[in-house]
């Protein structure tokens, strides 16, 4: 493109499958690298890649799980193909904020800490402190787009139940960052200097649904505390676009390259969501005027893994019209009828897409729709 664009590419879940008996077997026969002919396109196009990482790294005979009698799904990854296929992907930082990320316990959990940043991939969203886990990933903006500093928060909605387990971080204690619409209201953003843009990257809401109240909550809080934009994940499917108080909330991106056999069809019938992700490409863009321009570019892909055969890629014409359709009536009915959605259509080198301006960017300032 002619002019100077900085690309972002957000990914949802991501897990390579070793803990599903049929995705096991398909991973032993292609590898790691199997399915991912049309992810790389997106990841090679983009000049950073961050991703939901949605399993401990560890050898799952090393690390029993507490919760083997009350959870059906226990992950594991193999900690040097993930992060060797991650890398090679050019991924540059993981979030383990996430309901998978104590599934091996404490110990499993330190684990993967250690052999993450022995690798030299840095996470995000969970550390052996709180202050740890609340730590952003900051990406340095080139001077050709204008400069300034992205600053991305991972959290992990908080829920009473996970406490047994230890899964949230405290003042000296390990585990991942939590979020409600309470802890969102105290939050205070963090100090990465005057010229930031504040994304929250939170993993929350139920699976197999469309967003729920608490998200829209915790969505408000956050905004009022002081975050420019919010892209959510954890429903293995997208989930509705919202403006509040002018900032664009995400509630849902999906999944990134999440090699489970999944339950869309039976999900589809029961809540009449849509079995596709949003591939999410935030860009930034110098305006001519001393600000710059920030979008959003969202291509929706395949998540069922049952119809791809495992390989996650672009929706049909058909399933792209859907999703337009349904998001832009989603966005109407929340805001009223007579709101701009605020959405577009469009087409460019890695596919149709929808595009979601999400405003001008001043120097110093905050994000903002005009």
């Amino acid at each position: 493109m002619a002019e100077s664009t900085f690309r972002i590419l957000l990914l949802g879940d991501v897990h390579f499958g070793e803990s599903y008996r049929r995705s096991a077997k398909i991973l032993a026969q292609r590898g790691y690298e199997g399915g991912l002919e049309h992810l790389s396109r997106f990841t090679e196009a983009a000049d950073r890649v961050i991703a939901n990482l949605e399993t401990p790294l560890v050898d799952p005979d090393e690390h029993a799980s507490p919760m083997a009698e009350v959870r059906s799904y226990l992950h594991w990854g193999d900690p040097e193909w993930t992060i060797a296929t991650l890398k090679g992907l050019g991924v540059d930082a993981v979030s383990l904020a996430n309901n998978h990320t104590l599934d091996r316990d404490v110990s499993g959990f330190l684990a993967t800490l250690d052999v993450l940043a022995e690798r030299n991939l840095p996470y995000i969203g969970a550390g052996r402190t709180r202050s740890e886990a609340d730590e952003p990933f900051v990406i340095d903006l080139p001077a050709e787009v204008g400069g300034g500093r992205i600053s991305l928060q991972a959290s992990y909605s908080y829920q009473r139940s996970k406490d047994e387990f230890h899964f949230y971080a405290g003042e000296d204690s390990p585990g991942c960052a939590a979020v409600s619409p309470r802890r969102a209201s105290r939050m205070t953003l963090p100090d990465v200097g005057p010229d930031a843009l504040h994304v929250a990257f939170p993993h929350w809401g139920p699976t197999y649904r469309w967003r729920n109240e608490r998200q829209v909550q915790t969505a408000e809080a956050l905004i009022g505390s002081g975050y420019d934009l919010i892209v959510g994940h954890g429903a293995h499917c997208l989930q509705e676009l919202e403006r509040i108080d002018g900032a664009w909330v995400l509630y849902g991106i999906g999944n990134g390259h999440f090699q489970a056999p999944g339950r869309y069809a039976r999900a589809a019938d029961e809540t009449g969501i849509l079995p596709l992700s949003l591939w999410t490409m935030l860009e930034v863009t110098a305006d001519g005027e001393g600000s710059r321009r920030v979008r959003l570019r969202l291509y929706p892909v395949k998540a069922d893994n049952r119809e791809t055969d495992f390989t996650p890629g672009p929706a049909s014409p058909e399933q792209f019209d859907r999703v337009y359709d349904e998001l832009r009536r989603r966005l109407e009915d929340s805001a009223g009828d007579s709101a701009n959605p605020g959405i577009d259509a469009d087409h460019d080198d890695l596919g149709h897409h929808l595009v979601v301006e999400a405003g001008v960017w001043p120097p110093n300032g905050r994000l903002s729709l005009s």
